[in-house]
């Protein structure tokens, strides 16, 4: 027996949601690194010594924030295909109605 119209629209209502979370996570957490970043090359930039301590944690920070901002790609492109995947579903069924 299929599915009925709002079973599937709620399924598809969720995954979106919970990818739009993901993709929220990830904006704050990489805004987060980034002024990490910020912070430490500032105070690299201030400090005459430079210690190797500081330019690891620079580098990491800067690795982090590249990372995070990276994994928003395949979400963002699931989120449109999950989005495309409604408008094709509502599209649908006002056809067969």
């Amino acid at each position: 027996m299929a599915k009925p119209y709002f079973e599937i629209y709620n399924e598809c209502q969720n995954k979106l949601s919970h990818f739009t979370l993901v993709k929220n996570i990830l904006i704050k957490v990489g805004l987060l690194f980034t002024a990490v970043s910020l912070i430490v090359c500032g105070i690299n930039l201030i400090n005459e010594n430079q210690d190797k301590a500081l330019v690891m944690a620079s580098a990491i920070s800067f690795i982090l924030t590249a990372s995070c901002f990276l994994a928003l790609l395949p979400v963002n492109q699931k989120i449109k295909d999950l989005r495309s995947q409604r408008k094709y579903r509502t599209k649908n069924m006002l056809v067969h109605s």
